[in-house]
């Protein structure tokens, strides 16, 4: 049997924080109602997708 490559990332404390805008637009969702996601992509390893909190 082939060993299959893996790698192990640990990434401690990531969140997103969005700036306020001074003028609001009027057709956005808020990012506190809808979940964030980061998405990482290592060469020759398949897409991975994490939640990532969001910071009012």
């Amino acid at each position: 049997m082939d060993p299959c490559p893996f790698v192990r990332l640990t990434i401690g404390n990531l969140a997103l924080k969005i700036p306020v805008a001074s003028k609001p637009a009027r057709s956005v969702v808020h990012p506190s109602s809808s979940p964030c996601f980061c998405k990482i992509k290592l060469k020759n390893f398949p897409l991975q997708s994490a939640l990532v909190p969001f910071i009012p």
